[in-house]
């Protein structure tokens, strides 16, 4: 029986809605960073391994290798989301663009053009200044220069991972 285009479309708005939701989930449980991460982790390997028949004849080097990026990029998001604000761990994790452009030469031999040096010299930017000055810790922001840095690298593994 063929998908219907509603069916698609739902299944669209479920995704939208748990990836807008997240951050606000994370910051609403009382397990820990590690405990949420591990949860999430184990959901997500046991949807890919129903979902996906290939993914049960095992796999290694490069799929391997983006596998630990992005583990590294999720558990990374989990512990800095307990730590900072979600805003600001979603726009750091989402600074990965800037960290593909500056890895492209070393890892792609890919050079770096003029236009990507000026669009991302804005980003690199705002970036900078989540680490000026101090935030004021909160109930749901305890620590949040510590929970930035990991964000930050969050990024920095998001963008490696792709």
């Amino acid at each position: 029986m063929p998908d219907h285009p509603l069916r698609a479309r739902a299944a669209i708005l479920g995704a939208a809605i748990l990836f807008s939701t997240g951050g606000a989930a994370i910051k609403a449980t009382h397990l820990t960073g590690w405990q949420v991460a591990s949860f999430r982790s184990g959901v997500a390997a046991l949807a890919v391994l129903l979902m996906l028949p290939a993914s049960r004849r095992g796999f290694d080097g490069l799929p391997a290798a983006v596998a630990a990026g992005y583990a590294a990029t999720m558990i990374l998001f989990v512990l800095a989301n307990k730590l900072t604000t979600a805003a600001s761990t979603i726009f750091l994790q989402a600074t990965a663009p800037i960290y593909l452009v500056l890895l492209g030469p070393w890892l792609l031999k890919e050079p770096i053009r003029g236009r990507d040096v000026r669009v991302h010299g804005g980003a690199r930017g705002g970036l900078a200044l989540f680490f000026v000055g101090r935030d004021a810790t909160s109930t749901t922001a305890p620590d949040p220069f510590t929970g930035n840095v990991l964000a930050a690298l969050s990024g920095v593994c998001a963008g490696r991972s792709r």
